[in-house]
């Protein structure tokens, strides 16, 4: 028997109905309970639509997590969903102290129920407020932005950021929007805007030696001392890609973004046989997620830092999602460590809110 229905790209769909009604009637009965003291079924309904109510809001706030994790997601899409989920874990966490408050109210405190039970149940409504809006979020994203429907829907608000008039320059090859959005694509002026468009901090673009190679055009970086290369504008919400070819480099290339200097920065890390998320907090690196990971030939490598959600891909697979404190804006470029050459294909940088 097949669980989840053909029509649901996963269970996620089935189950968030079931903590917005449970818990709703919940308080319902709970009020009603108040007010027709003989009837005591009422209150206790409503203990245990509270319990099931909040055992349903965390199978949905999982399901959810898992279900966001495996969409390919457009950049503009990205806060939303990051709302939606702030909003379900202040949901889930409030309806778990709630409901272990109100079980240890019905049984301790049997003769005095107005005296605790009338401010619980007011505070239960502030807790709707919080169903409400995850439910609110949600919808949106379904049914604003067609996610999880297969067909995501091109509308005014999603767009692609090329859609913005562009400042071209090298004959496309360093493209910057007017939201500050960018791209770096590797072709016959790549080196003049790798030269001319960004500020090289670590190393030099003489000792990078970056070469164009016409063949399958793609440029390679020959490393042998710490290279570090940066936008010169800041960005707070960003979604950064990147193909790379390591296949004859020992060392580590991060993603680095929301610079503030050399020893305070956000990155993503790919390894020899790793990738990471991580912070660099005054010189010292700190890892918020990792894993195992051995990349061959061509990758496309993608970090998403969204306020404190930090996500990792490759080739539009999710293999890291971790959570850390929000960093203040800062530049984008990419570091080098280590030794041997690099090949360049793509540097896509784009601003999420």
């Amino acid at each position: 028997m097949q669980f989840v229905p053909e029509w649901a790209p996963n269970i996620h769909p089935i189950i968030i109905h079931f903590p917005i009604v449970l818990l709703i009637i919940a308080v319902l009965f709970d009020l009603a309970g108040l007010v027709f003291k003989k009837y005591s079924w009422l209150r206790n309904s409503a203990i245990t639509l509270y319990i099931f109510g909040t055992i349903f809001a965390l199978i949905a706030f999982f399901t959810g997590k898992d279900a966001a994790d495996s969409l390919t997601l457009l950049p503009q899409v990205i806060t939303h969903l990051t709302d939606h989920a702030d909003w379900a874990n202040i949901t889930v966490w409030f309806w778990g102290i709630f409901t272990l408050v109100r079980i240890l109210v019905h049984f301790g405190f049997k003769n005095a129920k107005l005296l605790f039970v009338l401010p619980l149940i007011s505070i239960g409504l502030v807790g709707l407020y919080f169903v409400y809006q995850t439910a609110d979020h949600g919808a949106k994203l379904v049914f604003g932005y067609g996610l999880g429907t297969g067909n995501l829907v091109q509308t005014e608000i999603i767009k692609d950021p090329s859609n913005h008039s562009e400042n071209q320059i090298s004959d496309s090859t360093f493209v910057k929007n007017d939201i500050g959005s960018w791209r770096l694509l590797a072709s016959g002026g790549v080196v003049e805007a790798l030269k001319d468009n960004f500020q090289w901090v670590k190393g030099s673009f003489q000792s990078a030696n970056p070469t164009v190679h016409t063949g399958e055009t793609f440029i390679e970086f020959n490393v042998n001392e710490p290279i570090l290369f940066l936008s010169k504008n800041k960005m707070k919400n960003l979604q950064i890609e990147v193909s790379l070819n390591l296949d004859s480099f020992k060392g580590s290339v991060y993603l680095v973004h929301h610079f503030n200097n050399e020893n305070n920065f956000d990155f993503m890390k790919i390894g020899e046989r790793a990738i990471a998320l991580g912070k660099v907090i005054n010189e010292k690196e700190y890892i918020i997620e990792e894993s195992e990971l051995d990349i061959k030939n061509w990758v496309l490598i993608k970090n998403i830092s969204d306020g404190d959600h930090f996500r990792g891909y490759i080739d539009n697979e999710l293999l890291l999602h971790g959570h850390g404190d929000e960093s203040d804006a800062g530049e984008v470029g990419l570091l080098f460590k280590g030794n041997g050459n690099i090949g360049l294909k793509v540097i896509n940088v784009t601003i999420i809110n």
